[in-house]
């Protein structure tokens, strides 16, 4: 028969047991969490690393790490795995566990270029629901495609059915039979690694993206985001929608920003510097010619191109809309200088 103080003793030795083997546990789960965490921040790093590779290269790369991730999503600049990663270059993707290649692109305007990074599996399926079949729905349809990579299967979504093909199978079928065809509302309920774009004016439905004209839609939690888009914007547009689109125009006016005043001020001293002198384009001598690189012909008649003047005049008004967004005239404007000044020979 077991006293009252051995049977004390036996209880409070079976709390301790269990008190230091709780212990043991949280200790062993707490570094089995830093351990997982660390690993997930090495491949998010690496992925970095990679992006910032190609940006700066232009060379594309491959990149296989994300299918020891648990859980992947993209929202611009941030990469989710559990934690988060802010990417350091722009980036637009679909997140895949596949192997995925990642190409630097550049949208060039002359004496400016902005490069971001696209990075795509081959897993990736766009299907159209183009509920208004006109000339213009098919050509922003070919917009969309000609923006996207070679690697996605394109099709399109016709109720419940969804037939997909190559790039250039689907651009064939746009400019054949198409215009013929009739399409119902899409009723296919969108996987990870799928976009669908409906092309009409509607109030758009979970997991589709609403294009009409140059104004894209998606649903949010108080009705719908709205943006409007250029071509250049369509890459971010179909991998990331809205927010991507707005992550897109940010970097981009931040770039031109600083593009715009090193290219004010370079103006100004290289301007200072297109004289005339004896029959030669754009030399240097004693009497400076601040309105325009020019030269004089071998009749002696001065000839002049288009004025740097207009150039600085532009950048400087440009400078001023960055800040508020409406720039797109005045860029147009600063291309069509710059290219007269190259065909003047006032620029390479």
């Amino acid at each position: 028969m077991l006293s009252v103080f051995q049977i004390f003793k036996l209880l409070i030795g079976i709390i301790v047991f269990i008190f230091i083997m709780t212990f043991f546990l949280d200790i062993t789960n707490m570094y089995s969490d830093i351990g997982g965490s660390q690993k997930e921040y090495a491949i998010a790093d690496a992925f970095d690393k990679t992006a910032r590779d190609v940006y700066t290269s232009g060379k594309s790369a491959q990149f296989s790490g994300f299918e020891d991730l648990d859980v992947l999503m993209y929202r611009p600049p941030a990469l989710l795995f559990g934690s988060q990663k802010t990417l350091s270059v722009p980036l637009f993707m679909i997140p895949d566990k596949a192997n995925m290649t990642l190409e630097r692109r550049c949208d060039d305007y002359g004496w400016f270029r902005f490069c971001w990074i696209l990075a795509y599996s081959d897993r990736g399926v766009i299907l159209f629901s183009p509920l208004e079949n006109t000339d213009e729905t098919r050509q922003e349809m070919e917009n969309f495609v000609n923006a996207l990579p070679d690697a996605y299967s394109y099709g399109f979504c016709n109720g419940t059915y969804a037939k997909v093909s190559t790039k250039q199978t689907f651009i064939g079928f746009i400019n054949g039979n198409m215009a013929a065809s009739t399409f119902e509302e899409c009723d296919i309920e969108p996987k990870d690694n799928m976009r669908i774009i409906v092309f009409n004016d509607s109030e758009p439905s979970e997991g589709t993206i609403v294009v009409s004209g140059r104004q894209a839609k998606e649903p949010a939690s108080d009705g719908a985001k709205v943006v409007v888009f250029t071509n250049a914007d369509i890459p971010a547009l179909v991998t990331g929608g809205v927010d991507a689109v707005l992550y897109r125009q940010d970097a981009f006016g931040s770039e031109l920003r600083a593009a715009t005043r090193i290219m004010l001020e370079r103006t100004k001293l290289v301007s200072q510097k297109m004289l005339v002198h004896n029959a030669q384009p754009c030399i240097e001598c004693a009497t400076p010619y601040p309105k325009a690189c020019g030269w004089v012909d071998i009749d002696g008649n001065q000839k002049q191109s288009q004025s740097y003047n207009d150039f600085i005049a532009t950048l400087q008004s440009l400078m001023n809309a960055v800040g508020n967004g409406q720039y797109e005239d005045l860029l147009r404007q600063s291309v069509n200088d710059y290219e007269n000044l190259r065909e003047a020979g006032c620029e390479i």
